[in-house]
C-alpha cells in the first residue's frame, strides 16, 4: 500500500514547483506569443480606424461635391430658363416690330396706290375733257366755216359722233 500512497500523495514542494512552472510558462507565452499577437491586433485596429475615418471623410467630401454639383446644375437650369424666356421675349418683340413695320409699309403702299389711282383718274378725265373740247371746237369750226346746208351739218354731226365714239372706245 505504500506504493499507491506515494503516487497519490500531494507534496507541498511539488505544488510550488508546478505553480512556478505554470507562472514561468505563462510569462513566456505572454512575452513571446500574446504580446506580438496583441501588437498585430492593435496595429490592425489602428489601420481599421484610419480606413473608417478616411472613408467617412471621402463620403463627406463626395456629399459636398454632389451638393455643389446639384447647386451648379440648378443655377445652370435657372440661367437656361431665363435665357429661353429672354429669347422668347426678344423674339416676340421682333415679331411685333416686323408685323408693325409690315402693316405701316402696307398702309403706305395702299395710300400711294390710292393717290396714284386718283391722280391717274384725274389725268384721264382731264385728257378726255381736252379731247372732247378739241372735237367740239373742230366741229364748231367746221360748222361755222360752212354754212351751206342742213345735210352738211348732219354729216358733220355724224362724223363728230363717230369720232367721239372712237375716242371713248380705245
Amino acid at each position: 500500500m505504500t506504493l499507491t500512497s506515494d503516487i497519490i500523495s500531494v507534496a507541498p514542494g511539488s505544488i510550488i514547483i508546478t505553480i512556478i512552472n505554470i507562472l514561468v510558462l505563462f510569462f513566456i507565452v505572454k512575452k513571446f506569443l500574446f504580446k506580438p499577437i496583441n501588437d498585430v491586433i492593435d496595429k490592425r485596429n489602428e489601420l481599421l480606424q484610419r480606413e473608417k475615418k478616411k472613408a467617412a471623410d471621402e463620403r463627406n467630401e463626395a456629399a459636398a461635391l454632389k451638393q455643389d454639383y446639384e447647386d451648379k446644375l440648378s443655377l445652370i437650369e435657372s440661367i437656361k430658363k431665363d435665357a429661353v424666356l429672354e429669347s422668347q421675349r426678344r423674339g416676340n418683340e421682333e415679331y411685333n416690330k416686323i408685323i408693325s413695320d409690315a402693316k405701316d409699309k402696307a398702309s403706305e403702299i395702299l395710300g400711294d396706290a390710292n393717290k396714284k389711282a386718283v391722280q391717274l383718274e384725274l389725268n384721264k378725265k382731264a385728257e378726255t375733257e381736252k379731247e372732247l373740247s378739241e372735237l367740239i371746237a373742230n366741229a364748231a369750226a367746221k360748222v361755222s366755216a360752212s354754212n351751206k346746208s342742213p345735210e352738211i351739218d348732219k354729216s358733220l354731226y355724224d362724223a363728230f359722233l363717230k369720232k367721239a365714239a372712237l375716242g371713248d372706245g380705245r
